[in-house]
């Protein structure tokens, strides 16, 4: 494996003091990043990249029958040039389409799926919406 000099993900983000935000919040520095085009072009071409490097590198690992099953900010890592690196595939499987699908539930807390964690409020939610989902194609 080579050398990520920025660290994981999760660094990066605490190096710059990222964090969740609520709405309001978000809409205030939304507005003040389009009052600048320079700005707004750099950070949206920046996520633009991270996020299009990681889905496809999902999209590779899952062409070539490995699933990840960890995917979280500690398992991203970034070199200086802003390539994005998956790593720890300690917890991943090799599959094949038609296989039976894994009933174990691993992956880093806060990270996993509702369906994993048994979220009351996420079966609810996901509930809800396949009921919408249905009744709009009727």
């Amino acid at each position: 494996m080579e050398f990520c000099e920025s660290g994981n993900l999760e660094t990066l983000l605490r190096v710059h003091d990222a964090r969740f935000v609520s709405e309001p919040i978000a809409r205030r520095y939304l507005r003040q990043l389009h009052r600048s085009p320079y700005l707004l072009k750099l950070v949206y071409g920046l996520i633009h990249v991270f996020f299009a490097s990681i889905l496809s590198g999902v999209e590779y690992m899952h062409l070539s029958g490995i699933a990840h099953r960890n995917l979280c900010v500690q398992n991203i890592l970034v070199t200086n040039d802003n390539t994005v690196k998956i790593c720890d595939f300690s917890q991943a499987v090799s599959y094949t389409p038609g296989d039976p699908f894994c009933t174990d539930v691993v992956g880093t807390p806060g990270y996993q799926a509702g369906e994993d964690t048994n979220d009351d409020f996420f079966m609810n939610t996901a509930a809800a919406v396949q009921l919408l989902f249905f009744l709009r194609d009727l």
